[in-house]
């Protein structure tokens, strides 16, 4: 602003000083040339009174200086020019053709200018014819309006440079005094005019600051608003721009990629180097959305890759859905599928094969019982076998009425282990106890079916002749029951999905132990239902670990 003024105040004055000199020019040039014409009037009435003398060279004659540095000529009747003070006579042509002459003969008296053969310049004439025909004609040269100019350009120009200055000086001062109370306002107060001209001005920054304090407002909301719900989702989300750059990113996304941040335009093959959903984020710039399974660090996703539009700009937004659940639970169904289908067929096909034997009387009276023994034990296999299938699903939809009462842990833990004594002695497994009576508030038949679970698992995956460690103990105000076995450790892998329905962390094996992978499913819901917490300890055996409320038996 300052320079502006400054500019327009030099250039104003500037402008004045060059008309003042222009106008300057031009009164000077026409006062040169009315004072040029009067001096050749009179000296024309002069020299015509005393020619005589002028063509005798009499010294007395007084001419003007300016006159006799002018021409002078003295043309006869037949135009012949008898004197002239500049030219050699016989160089001269008859002068009975110039205008000046010709209307001085008619009108006794005339001047003209025009451009002169003999200066090559604009020439001022006047002309007088005297009474014995003779015309006295004095010409001189005008200076012209591009000689003055030379002639007064220095003083003209020293004065524009001084004026200059001048109002450089005098416009850095008016514009101190003027600019000086606009920038002292404070723009972060009440904006109040120092100006009554700029009162609407002012006036209206005061209604654009509300409106943009608002908008501000609005806008940090909003983006808060979003920001929160992006980060709060589980779910990865990004925005690639028409540059496949990284345009918009939540906490889930840099998460699962790996990276703590990242800046607006990043390229996003930074973040992604998968070649196929790099190349369907092309696709969707072309507007054509896809979905694709992407596997990250041992998790799966769904990606949807949609085509959108932000601000009429080409995006592409990128969903990440964590279906690692999903896909392993299916898998988990499928190999539920098969070993159920397996577990099933297996005592199906004994008692059919029996009943087969028997319906041919292929067997003897001797082998009846030990026939009828066997369809026992398979029936029982299978009713045991779908029970446990009916028991996961009501805890699942908590479909069971829990019946609380003071449960004895020591005491159905000697129980379950009387129960699977058969098993123990036929792995020749050692069990070393270090029980105490402790006890929950709880149901006593689902707590036998979790220690009978553990129990029954440890003897399963525990090697032949090993040994199984039983303690009870208490900690925190829990009872704390802890097993362990001699088999092989449960890798790292494993310990997420142990506690899963259908999971079966090695299938090889389980096919040899048998069971289906319901077994920890339904230990984890017993667990739950009691308020407890089970967990596979970081040990060089497979140990796991159930915590449950403790009471005192008064209670």
């Amino acid at each position: 602003m300052r320079k502006q003024i400054s500019k327009s105040m030099i250039l104003i004055v500037v402008t004045s000083v060059l008309i003042f000199a222009m106008g300057t020019l031009f009164l000077f040039f026409d006062n040169e040339r009315r004072d040029s014409r009067n001096v050749v009037s009179r000296q024309v009435d002069y020299v015509g009174e005393n020619y005589l003398k002028l063509m005798n060279n009499d010294e007395t004659l007084d001419l003007n200086m300016l006159i006799t540095q002018s021409r002078i000529s003295l043309i006869n009747p037949e135009g012949v020019v008898v004197y002239d003070n500049q030219f050699p006579l016989d160089k001269i042509d008859n002068h009975n053709d110039r205008i000046e002459v010709i209307e001085a003969r008619a009108n006794g008296r005339s001047y003209s200018e025009r451009m002169s053969d003999s200066y090559n310049n604009i020439t001022y004439y006047e002309a007088k014819l005297l009474a014995d025909g003779m015309v006295i004609r004095i010409s001189i040269p005008i200076k012209s309006f591009v000689s003055i100019t030379k002639l007064i350009a220095p003083f003209i120009t020293l004065t524009l440079l001084f004026v200059v200055f001048i109002a450089y000086i005098i416009s850095n001062r008016v514009v101190k005094r003027i600019v000086s109370p606009i920038e002292k306002v404070d723009l972060e107060s009440d904006l109040q005019s120092p100006y009554i001209e700029l009162d609407y001005y002012f006036s209206e920054m005061r209604s654009q600051r509300e409106r943009h304090a608002q908008q501000s407002i609005s806008i940090n909301r909003r983006n808060e608003t979003i920001n929160s719900i992006l980060n709060t989702m589980q779910e990865g989300f990004a925005i690639v721009d028409s540059k496949r750059n990284l345009f918009l990113a939540n906490q889930s996304f840099l998460k699962l990629i790996g990276v703590k941040s990242y800046t607006i335009n990043d390229p996003l093959s930074r973040f992604i180097v998968d070649a196929k959903l790099l190349k369907l984020v092309d696709k969707a710039l072309l507007n054509e959305g896809s979905r694709y399974k992407y596997t990250l660090n041992d998790r799966t996703y769904q990606i949807y890759v949609n085509p959108s539009s932000i601000l009429n700009d080409d995006v592409v937004i990128l969903y990440f859905v964590d279906v690692t659940m999903e896909y392993l639970n299916q898998t988990y169904r499928e190999q539920f599928s098969a070993n159920v289908s397996h577990e099933l067929k297996t005592p199906l096909t004994i008692i059919k094969g029996i009943g087969e034997l028997i319906a041919q009387g292929l067997t003897s009276e001797a082998n009846i019982r030990d026939f009828g023994n066997k369809i026992e034990v398979q029936s029982e296999r299978l009713l045991s076998m779908i029970d446990n299938i009916m028991l996961i699903s009501k805890l699942d939809e908590n479909k069971i009425e829990v019946a609380q009462e003071i449960v004895n842990m020591e005491t159905i833990t000697r129980m379950v282990l009387e129960h699977l004594q058969d098993k123990l002695e036929a792995k020749e497994i050692h069990v070393a106890l270090n029980l105490r009576p402790l006890y929950v508030k709880g149901n006593t038949l689902m707590l036998d079916e979790m220690l009978y679970n553990l129990i029954d698992n440890a003897i399963k995956y525990n090697r032949h002749g090993g040994v199984i460690d039983i303690s009870l103990s208490e900690s925190d105000f829990d009872v704390v029951f802890t097993i362990s076995n001699d088999g092989d450790k449960i890798q790292s892998k494993d310990r997420a999905y142990i506690f899963d329905r259908f999971y079966r962390s090695d299938a090889s094996r389980n096919k040899q132990t048998g069971g289906t992978g319901l077994g920890l499913s339904i230990v984890k819901h017993i667990v739950l239902v009691h308020q407890g917490t089970i967990q596979i300890l970081d040990e060089s055996k497979s140990t796991f670990e159930v915590r449950l409320p403790q009471i005192n038996k008064q209670s």
